[in-house]
This record gives C-alpha cells, structure tokens and sequence, in this order.
C-alpha cells in the first residue's frame, strides 16, 4: 500500500509539474531556443532525481536493462525536443490539446510492445480523447502548418516512452 501511495503522489507531483512546465516554457517562448529550453527542463529534472535518489537510495538508479534505457532516453529526449519546439512556436492551447493524444499511441504501442490486451472499451475511448483532442485544433489543422503535424508525431514518442 506504501508503494502506491508513492506512485499516486508522484504521479501528483508530475502533474502539477508538467502544467507548470508548459506554462513555463509558453511564457519564455520565442525568447529562448529550443535547445536552451530542453537543457533547463533537463537540467531540473536531474535536480528531482537526484533528490529522489538521495531520499530512497541511490540502487534505484541501477539498472539491468541498459540498452533499453538507453533507447528510451533517446525517445525521450526526441519527445522532449518535440515538446519544447511546439510549445514555442504554437498557441499554448493548441500544443496543450495536441499532447492529449500520446493516450492512443500509449494504447496501440501497449498492444504491439507489450502484447497487451487492450479491451474495446478502451480503443473507443482512447479514440473519443484523441478525436476531441483534435478538434479543439483543427482549424489549425486546415491551414497545413507544419508545427502542428510535428507536434502530432512527435507525441508519439511520449507515448512510446511511457511503454
């Protein structure tokens, strides 16, 4: 039970971070490069981790898999590429709906990666959150900006990362 609690709160704490981020980066904006916007998100990142680490032990840092921590801090850092380059140069709103959609990608890599057995219910769900999060950007859609398609894939890889 410790341990869910755990995941809940950090799951929480994620939250609340991502939506400060977001609102973070949309304020600096065209003010800073992608890049120096990535590098301050890592750099804070590295600081959370590092206080986790000194706050459960630094074990949890080892790994035996890693060829595929390496994978995946490569998605990683695409995502996070793709995520600061949207957020500078598209409205706050768009870019916000527009990660909405890593649930479908979580949902089709769960069932080709993981084998999981993803019920009907949620492929229509999954769908329904997907299809409401682009029509809240659609009518940047009909205007063929490239930003927005590059947001659209690029989510792909959050999604990828949380598998």
């Amino acid at each position: 039970m410790k341990s869910q609690r755990l995941a809940v709160g950090l799951m929480i704490v994620q939250a609340i971070l991502f939506a400060v981020e977001t609102a973070m980066i949309h304020h600096i904006g065209s003010r800073g490069s992608a890049m120096q916007l990535a590098l301050l998100r890592s750099g804070a990142g590295v600081v959370l981790v590092g206080l986790l680490a000194w706050n459960t032990g630094w074990s949890v840092l080892k790994t035996n898999q890693l060829p595929l921590q390496l994978l995946r801090g490569l998605v990683s850092v695409t995502y996070l590429w793709v995520l600061m380059y949207s957020f500078a140069h598209i409205p706050f709103a768009d870019a916000t709906a527009i990660s909405f959609t890593q649930v479908i990608y979580i949902v089709v890599f769960s069932a080709l990666i993981l084998n999981e057995r993803v019920t009907t219910l949620r492929w229509i769900s999954s769908v329904i959150g997907t299809a409401g999060a682009l029509l809240i950007v659609k009518p940047a859609f009909l205007d063929r900006n490239t930003v927005y398609l590059i947001a659209l894939i690029g989510t792909s890889f959050n999604g990828l990362a949380f598998v």
